[in-house]
Formats: C-alpha cells, sequence, structure tokens
C-alpha cells in the first residue's frame, strides 16, 4: 500500500464553495518548433494527395485554394517518417500569418482542421524539424460532415487507416469539466479537440490499445469540434462527460471522509467556509491507485 500526501493552503480566505475534481489525467504538450526561410511553392488541390520530402531545417510550400462555404479546411500529413511540422499560412514566406499548425513528434501524422476559411489562396508550409518524408492532403469538410453530439457515450465506431471524423460538441451552460474519451477496440484511433474557430486546445495520441483521454476544466461556452483520426483501422468507442457543480458532493469542514474513484471518473466535492475562517486546509491523501486533484474553485456566497 502506498501513500500519497498533498496539501494546500488558503490564507484568509472569505465564505467560499470549494470543489475539487478527482481523476487519473495524462497531459500531452506539443513542442514549440521556428520555422524558416522562404521557399517556392507547389499547387495542390482539393481532395488531392502528393508524395514529399523535406531536409531537416527546409521547408515546402503548397498553394492551395479554397471554395466558399466550407466548414472546415483539412490539411493532413500521413505515411509520416521524420519529424515534419506544418503550418497553414497567409503567403508563402518565413513571416507571413500563421493561421494554424501541427508539430507532433517524430514519425506522427499530422493534422490541421481550419474552422470556417475564408475562400481565396492559402498556403502550406511543411517544415523539416527533422528529415522527414510523408503524403499531403488537403480536403474541404462541409458542414453535413460534422456529426454532432451530446453527452454520453456514443456506441462502437470504425474508421480506416488515415481517415478521420469531426464531431460537434455545443457547450449552452458553464460547467467545471469537460472530458472526452476514445476507447479503442482495436487498431490506433487518436484524439484531438478544438475550440470555435479551430483553435487546437489539446491532443491525446497514446499508442495501440491504450484509451485517448482529454479533459478541459472551465471549458468556455460554444462550439468544440472532437476530431479521431486513424492511425490505424480502428474500432472505438466515444465518450464525451460535462461536470457542472449540480454533481458536486458536499463535505463538512474538519470531516475526514474515505471516498472511492474508478478509472477515468471524476468527482467534484463541495466544501462551505465559515465566514471568520482564516486559514484553510485540504489535505488529500491516497491511499489505493492513483488520483490527483485537477484543481479548486472557489465562489463567493
Amino acid at each position: 500500500m502506498q501513500l500519497y500526501n498533498r496539501k494546500m493552503n488558503w490564507l484568509n480566505t472569505p465564505a467560499v464553495i470549494i470543489c475539487i475534481l478527482a481523476c487519473i489525467v495524462t497531459l500531452f504538450i506539443s513542442p514549440i518548433k521556428v520555422q524558416c526561410e522562404e521557399q517556392s511553392f507547389s499547387l495542390l488541390n482539393m481532395n488531392e494527395s502528393l508524395s514529399g520530402m523535406v531536409v531537416s531545417g527546409e521547408i515546402n510550400y503548397y498553394k492551395i485554394t479554397v471554395p466558399e462555404g466550407s466548414a472546415f479546411l483539412c490539411v493532413q500529413l500521413t505515411g509520416v517518417t521524420g519529424d515534419p511540422d506544418i503550418f497553414l499560412q497567409t503567403q508563402p514566406t518565413s513571416d507571413a500569418t500563421v493561421l494554424s499548425s501541427s508539430t507532433f513528434d517524430p514519425d506522427l501524422n499530422e493534422l490541421i482542421l481550419y474552422n470556417k476559411p475564408q475562400a481565396g489562396e492559402f498556403y502550406i508550409a511543411v517544415l523539416g524539424y527533422s528529415d522527414a518524408t510523408y503524403t499531403i492532403t488537403v480536403k474541404m469538410i462541409q458542414h453535413q460532415d460534422i456529426l454532432p453530439i451530446t453527452e454520453n457515450s456514443i456506441g462502437q465506431l470504425t474508421l480506416a487507416k488515415g481517415d478521420f471524423v469531426i464531431y460537434k460538441l455545443t457547450l449552452e451552460s458553464p460547467y467545471v469539466l469537460l472530458h472526452i474519451g476514445v476507447i479503442p477496440e482495436s487498431g490506433d484511433p487518436d484524439l484531438m479537440i478544438f475550440y470555435n474557430e479551430g483553435v487546437q486546445i489539446n491532443t491525446s495520441m497514446e499508442y495501440d490499445l491504450t484509451p485517448d483521454w482529454i479533459f478541459e476544466t472551465e471549458p468556455q461556452q460554444g462550439e468544440w469540434y472532437i476530431a479521431v483520426s486513424g492511425y490505424l483501422d480502428s474500432v472505438y468507442h466515444l465518450t464525451a462527460k460535462l461536470l457542472s457543480l449540480d454533481h458536486s458532493t458536499s463535505l463538512a469542514v474538519n470531516e475526514n471522509s474515505q471516498q472511492s474513484i474508478a478509472s477515468g471518473e471524476y468527482k467534484i466535492y463541495k466544501y462551505h467556509v465559515p465566514e471568520d475562517s482564516d486559514n484553510f486546509n485540504i489535505e488529500f491523501n491516497v491511499i489505493s491507485g492513483k488520483a490527483v486533484i485537477l484543481g479548486i474553485r472557489q465562489d463567493a456566497s
């Protein structure tokens, strides 16, 4: 049996409600990488795929023309070896405005989803963070191709290697936590989350049959887009969970309460702190398994 001790101090805290989120969590952070010098560009048509290679420190530019009325512009690098990164830009220059980017780790496919693109010309920069080979494809996603989802699990889904599907989740009320999971039965699906104008928020790219989980605390209201891409032919389940303060469990101050939590589950605990309190401590001991406090939120009562 292993014991973990964690303490958090709150000084001069007024009457508050404290919410504790506990779960098993893995964070995925993409490295920050720089652009290189200008090069000439190649023309790339919609729904066309081209093979390419790029040397470390150099860049390949592709020019695309976007038609009107598309929901998403999609740029994919598949069959990747090495470490190429992609940038959607306004011009084929090193100082051009970058509209979106994808900078995953070596040997992983890259994906850009850009929401509500204006009609006109765009440029894709493929940067060699190391020597790399790839196949680049550009597609337009129409509104009718995006699948709306609500909270709770979706049934068994299939996805071909190199393909992807986009789901839209609309948050109309404030929530404490948004939790998205992809649970594979076979293959290797990967998970990405975008908010509103195609801003990439988070990614989860576990290998093989390891589930992909993404959580967002205090998610903004509006449209969230969930992209699942097939690194291999895949069969998977998609789950979306939302937690609000209505799901919280009230605990008394100075009360020792032993709780349990399942893998992938979240819980919210609520405390009411008296107004005359000068100090408020939270002691969180994990008796068995692994769990963490995701955050503490306070609301004036």
